[in-house]
């Protein structure tokens, strides 16, 4: 990706559908090369940034994605990646004002993602769209917002009626689960667990992201494991379905069911993350492009993907550290510990 997209390589004259760009940003500024992702985010803000916070492929004929017809499906979702490159690289130029459409999306007062269609008077809360803007919650620091949209991610499971057959990933406002759907989009709006071949990703990102609540919340109260209960419910799901480690659309399970072992000590979870793992690299050809003979829309995108996935989710199946003493507060306000 440095060859095509780093410094020193010339960019296309926008319109460009922005999936070339958005995920090899994000890659790059998690993986020491700033300089390039800098380039790319200069880019995206010269050519697809609008006075709203938006990003879009097509500005003037007011089109999220020119290429790649899915992300009109998922309307925020580009922006989330934009954001989190941006925050990475400490660029509140992007951040402020992307940040407030992005929020703007937020279903209150529990901060589930409605995913709207600017052209359309209706929209539905969306499972990985709210994952996505958890993650974003964390890392920018919405904490309040944080803890909220984890709790969507437990009541998406929690509403299932055979979850162990199929796992509906939108709701309505009301949060009744959206069963009835055109045929061609059936894979947006649910995910067979009992089936080859799903969209894994749909549910390996609430993984991911309840087992980095149990992170976040042990610290606070050792005793409350209601995120991991969640993550296991999400991981055992996963660990099922027939094909999850033969897929390319598992990167994002790999990465949670790494976070998922850090959290719990399961082996499985290991074992399954480094299966996946193991299939996606195998996918690589010799420069590590992922769908090398498809447009830079697929290629750019999945190469970038995998990579983000595989350096991450290789940072959680490091060895699990040892368990700290309690720690307390003193009354002066420093941090001892034991009692």
């Amino acid at each position: 990706l440095l060859s095509v997209l780093g410094p020193g390589c010339p960019l296309p004259p926008a319109p460009t559908d922005l999936s070339h760009f958005y995920k090899p940003a994000c890659l790059f500024a998690h993986t020491g090369h700033q300089r390039a992702s800098h380039l790319l985010l200069d880019h995206l803000q010269a050519h697809h940034f609008q006075p709203n916070g938006d990003f879009l492929s097509d500005p003037a004929n007011g089109k999220k994605a020119i290429e790649v017809d899915y992300l009109n499906q998922f309307w925020g979702y580009p922006n989330g990646w934009i954001i989190l490159a941006a925050s990475r690289l400490g660029r509140t130029d992007l951040v402020h004002y992307a940040d407030h459409y992005i929020r703007g999306l937020s279903h209150f007062p529990d901060q589930a993602v409605w995913n709207v269609d600017p052209e359309k008077s209706s929209g539905y809360l969306d499972l990985i769209s709210t994952a996505q803007l958890t993650h974003l919650a964390l890392t920018i620091g919405w904490i309040p917002d944080f803890w909220q949209r984890l709790t969507v991610l437990q009541r998406f499971y929690d509403v299932q009626p055979e979850p162990k057959r199929i796992f509906f990933l939108r709701t309505n406002e009301e949060g009744v689960l959206i069963k009835d759907f055109p045929a061609a989009d059936r894979p947006f709006f649910t995910l067979k667990t009992d089936q080859p071949d799903e969209f894994y990703f749909m549910l390996g990102y609430p993984l991911a992201m309840l087992s980095l609540g149990h992170r976040e919340l042990k610290e606070r109260d050792p005793n409350d494991c209601q995120h991991l209960d969640y993550a296991k419910k999400y991981f055992e799901l996963l660990r099922d379905c027939p094909t999850v480690t033969e897929h390319l659309f598992s990167h994002k399970v790999a990465w949670g069911a790494a976070l998922y072992y850090q959290e719990s000590g399961d082996e499985n979870a290991a074992k399954l993350a480094m299966n996946i793992l193991d299939h996606l690299v195998s996918l690589q050809d010799e420069q590590g492009r992922v769908l090398a003979d498809q447009p830079p829309s697929t290629c750019w995108d999945q190469t970038a993907e995998v990579a983000l996935w595989l350096r991450l989710a290789a940072a959680e199946l490091r060895p699990r550290p040892e368990p700290l003493p309690a720690a307390s507060w003193s009354k002066q306000g420093s941090r001892a510990a034991g009692s």
